[in-house]
C-alpha cells in the first residue's frame, strides 16, 4: 500500500515539475525584471536537470505501482540527484537572486536583499530536501526491499 503512495507522489511531484517548466519561462517571460546573465544562465541549467528528475520521476512513479525493482533503484538514484541539486541549488542562487532582489529594490536595502534571497533559497531547498530523504530512507527499508524482491517459491 505504501510503495503505492509513493509511486502515486512520484507521479504527482512530476506534474508538478512539468507545470514548473512551462510556468517560469512564460512568468520571467511576462514580469519586468533586470535582465540577469547568472540567472538566465542558471534557468537553463536548472530547467535540463528539472526535465531530467521529471522524467525519472513518471518512470518510477509507474514502476512503483507495478512493484518493479528497477523503479525502487531508480527512485534512489533520483533522490540523491535531488538532494545532490537543492544543496546546488543553495550555493549558485544565493548570490544570484540577492543580486535581483536587491536591483529590483534598487539597491537601496541590501542586507534586506540578503534575506530575502535567503528566506526563497531555504524554502526551495527545504522541499528539494524533503521528498527525497523519505523516499531514500523508505525504499530502502528491509520490508520494503523484500517486496520487490519475492522469494522464489518452495519447490
Amino acid at each position: 500500500m505504501s510503495v503505492t503512495i509513493f509511486g502515486i507522489l512520484n507521479i504527482g511531484l512530476s506534474i508538478l515539475n512539468l507545470f514548473s517548466l512551462v510556468a517560469v519561462p512564460v512568468i520571467k517571460e511576462h514580469v519586468n525584471t533586470p535582465v540577469n546573465p547568472a540567472y538566465d544562465q542558471w534557468l537553463k541549467i536548472s530547467h535540463v536537470v528539472t526535465g531530467g528528475n521529471t522524467a525519472m520521476l513518471v518512470a518510477a512513479g509507474l514502476g512503483l505501482l507495478y512493484l518493479q525493482n528497477w523503479a525502487r533503484i531508480l527512485s534512489i538514484i533520483y533522490s540523491v540527484i535531488a538532494i545532490a541539486s537543492s544543496i546546488v541549488y543553495a550555493v549558485v542562487y544565493v548570490p544570484v537572486l540577492k543580486s535581483m532582489v536587491a536591483q529590483s529594490m534598487g539597491g537601496a536595502n541590501a542586507q534586506g536583499a540578503g534575506l530575502v534571497a535567503i528566506f526563497a533559497t531555504l524554502v526551495t531547498v527545504e522541499w528539494g530536501l524533503v521528498y527525497p530523504s523519505l523516499l531514500i530512507a523508505f525504499m530502502t527499508r528491509p520490508k520494503v526491499v523484500a517486496a520487490f524482491n519475492p522469494a522464489p517459491p518452495p519447490v
